[in-house]
């Protein structure tokens, strides 16, 4: 994604911390913006790679986060996951999607109103594995009531299915990978 790179930093008013692949030649980017390409934008906006990269006008998901997304990731079922920091609401204002929301990635980008995981805390990292788990580190302190420290994964139904408590005072997992084998590093 050469214009990507290249291109962004020119076309937001602010910082890209994350960009996704999606389906055909879709582009997302979150960060520390509320303008891309000229046009209002909620910290999320959708481009084509192909070209110079050109902004989809009509995706732009209504976030409350003031501009700042921390992370953005895709699936192969045609979503994306917006991830924040915990004081800001995820999703058409609505105080369900705190810290994570998942929106489609066409037309306007709507928010799935149904999938709202109980996460307390900030989302700094998302990756979706082949099996529709969606794994989230940051400064996570527990989901649906489940206590732990970084790391956790939830099913594509918005159900905690896995979490992994990082041994430590203070955790914020920033980066999450797969190995080969599809585990979590």
């Amino acid at each position: 994604c050469r214009p990507c790179r290249r291109e962004l930093g020119a076309q937001t008013n602010g910082s890209v911390h994350s960009i996704a692949l999606g389906a055909g030649d879709a582009v997302f980017v979150g960060g520390g913006f509320s303008y891309a390409y000229l046009q209002p934008r909620s910290g999320v906006a959708k481009i084509s790679r192909s070209g110079t990269g050109v902004l989809d006008l009509a995706w732009n998901p209504v976030l409350d986060l003031e501009g700042i997304s921390r992370t953005v990731a895709t699936d192969a079922a045609g979503q994306v996951y917006v991830g924040s920091r915990r004081e800001h609401a995820v999703g058409e204002l609505s105080p369900a999607h705190t810290s994570i929301a998942r929106f489609s990635q066409t037309g306007t980008g709507a928010v799935d109103p149904d999938w709202t995981p109980a996460i307390d805390g900030s989302v700094l990292a998302i990756n979706v594995a082949s099996n529709g788990n969606i794994d989230i580190g940051g400064t996570v302190s527990s989901t649906s009531s489940t206590p732990l420290m970084g790391l956790a994964t939830i099913d594509a139904a918005g159900v905690t299915t896995r979490t992994i408590d990082i041994e430590a005072q203070t955790a914020t997992v920033a980066a999450i990978a797969f190995q080969p084998d599809g585990s979590t590093v």
